[in-house]
């Protein structure tokens, strides 16, 4: 609508828009390109004041941002959810200038109060464009579902140029302060030719772990973001780094496709101290007093040089050279993969591997409480991450382990274990087990092999050999006087029973042997072929 006055030899107009989308004029032509990535409603009301000659004299506009979605550049196919907003502006046509006053952007539970203005510059290509200097007044920064605590907004500082006739928008500065968190970026977009590509690089302080949380935008590797707000339970954030490029075509309805967006090499990297990680839910948290989280492209790596778990009381295991690999971070399940060397107490390291979610001892013969000795490993181990992970998620690719000194108390409900050497490798989810220990003092060989989804029923039997002669018998309680006289080789095969304990089944050899049944008249010489057969119960 506009309104002629004679007598100030001015016009007024006045503009109401309702409902509009800017990504659908981002095509009408150039120099709207940048609008691509808005995708919410837009209303406003505006007033122009031009002169005869269609000057604009000043205006002053109004607008109403609703909920939607802002795809911006740095983030790829990732959309920033924003709640709405308010814009306020005035423009100046002496000084082409347009100031915007106090105004408001919400997205999910945080909100940023903006001023600043836009006034004419020339580009690095001598393009003619705009300058654009915004400060912010106060807002707040917070992550409600990632449980992190929110920020003040206590410094916010964007400059730039714009050059609507070349597509292309520089970043010269970005800064913001919020609590005790800080960042400093600088970027570019280019909606030149068939690509629009966009690159930032900047800095982040120092910060505690929350911060973190909080100021980590929600569209930037978004599983990782979630996996390490969730995982990484202490911590303090001693700096880091990033760039971020992004490429995708600048045809219409681009955004819309997911295989619009190249693969972006993403570089993170992010400085750590003081660290505690929940590798599994329910399990005492990994910590470490420094450590390296660094993202390229969609893998993530976590590098820990040297950590601790605290099973229990005097039970402290030593992670050394842990590296975690995480593949695919912007799927739904990105992959994990784990690669390390573990060494401690054996006691605290059974213990572990029996507990929910892993219950790795789960159907088996062997009972993990008042085992000693000490154990040294290495292990590699692949999974999907997810919040339901369990034991059938988990893929063993490769591991070895030893146990020296080892020692147990009631074994089978009633032997000492003392001077174990015990050597396990695992590969595909089944673990061979062999080795030797003494048995109440006398020496004992065991095998083993275990599949770690197997069904019970598939659970291979521990197996036990030892050659008893008169003074081993005795000392394992088998005294039979003198119906049996020398060397006796016996089996022991124990498997998974029920409540009532494993189930022992005995295979003696007595062939070497000499045995006297007096009360029936009947001996047998050494060399002579025999064998019992037997089962034991508790």
């Amino acid at each position: 609508r506009t309104e002629d006055s004679e007598r100030h030899d001015r016009m007024k107009m006045t503009v109401d828009v309702e409902e509009l989308v800017p990504q659908s004029i981002a095509h009408a032509r150039p120099g709207f390109e940048l609008l691509d990535g808005i995708d919410l409603p837009v209303a406003g009301h505006g007033t122009l004041e031009l002169s005869r000659q269609g000057d604009v004299i000043r205006g002053t506009f109004d607008v109403t941002l609703g909920a939607g979605r802002a795809h911006l550049p740095w983030l790829g196919k990732v959309p920033l959810d924003l709640s709405g907003g308010e814009i306020k502006a005035t423009y100046a046509g002496d000084t082409q200038r347009l100031v915007i006053d106090s105004s408001t952007l919400r997205w999910r539970s945080s909100h940023a109060t903006l001023k600043g203005q836009i006034e004419p510059a020339t580009g690095r290509d001598g393009g003619a464009g705009w300058r654009f200097e915004i400060d912010g007044i106060d807002g707040k920064l917070a992550a409600d579902e990632l449980d992190a605590r929110p920020l003040t907004l206590d410094k916010l500082v964007i400059r730039g140029v714009a050059i609507p006739a070349s597509g292309r928008v520089d970043v010269t500065q970005f800064l913001m302060n919020a609590g005790p968190a800080n960042i400093a970026m600088a970027g570019s977009i280019d909606t030149t030719g068939n690509n629009q590509l966009a690159r930032l690089e900047g800095r982040i302080g120092p910060m505690p772990l929350d911060a973190l949380k909080a100021m980590w935008p929600q569209g930037l590797a978004p599983q990782t973001r979630q996996w390490v707000a969730g995982r990484i339970v202490t911590g303090h954030l001693t700096g880091g780094s990033f760039i971020i490029p992004s490429q995708r075509p600048a045809a219409r309805g681009a955004l819309d496709a997911k295989s619009a967006h190249v693969d972006r090499e993403v570089a993170l990297d992010l400085e750590v101290e003081k660290i505690g990680i929940e590798y599994l839910k329910g399990m005492p948290p990994l910590e470490a007093a420094n450590a390296r989280l660094s993202v390229t492209g969609t893998t993530a790596t976590f590098v820990l040089p040297s950590a601790v778990i605290r099973a229990g009381p005097g039970q402290q295991l030593q992670i050394q050279e842990a590296r975690l690999l995480v593949s695919g971070v912007d799927q739904e399940r990105p992959i994990a993969h784990i690669d390390a060397r573990l060494t401690g107490p054996a006691g605290g390291a059974i213990d572990l591997i029996g507990r929910p979610p892993l219950g790795l001892l789960r159907n088996t013969a062997l009972d993990p409480t008042g085992f000693d000795g000490k154990i040294d490993g290495r292990f590699s181990v692949t999974f999907p991450i997810h919040d339901a992970l369990s034991m059938k998620d988990v893929q063993i690719v490769e591991a070895k382990v030893s146990i020296v000194e080892g020692a147990a108390r009631k074994v089978m409900g009633r032997y000492t274990v003392s001077g174990a050497s015990i050597k396990a490798e695992a590969r595909d989810n089944v673990i061979d087990v062999s080795g030797e220990a003494l048995l109440d003092g006398v020496l004992t060989r065991l095998s083993w092999r275990h599949a770690l989804l197997g069904d019970p029923k598939d659970v291979q039997s521990l197996k036990l050999r030892a050659t008893l002669g008169n003074s081993e018998r005795a000392q394992l309680g088998m005294n039979l006087g003198e119906l049996v006289s020398g060397d006796v080789q016996l089996d022991l095969t124990v498997r998974p029973g029920d409540d009532d304990g494993p189930a022992i089944r005995a295979v003696a050899d007595l062939t070497a042997a000499e045995i006297n049944l007096s009360e029936v008249a009947w001996a047998k010489s050494p060399g002579q072929r025999a064998e019992l057969r037997f089962d034991l119960g508790k």
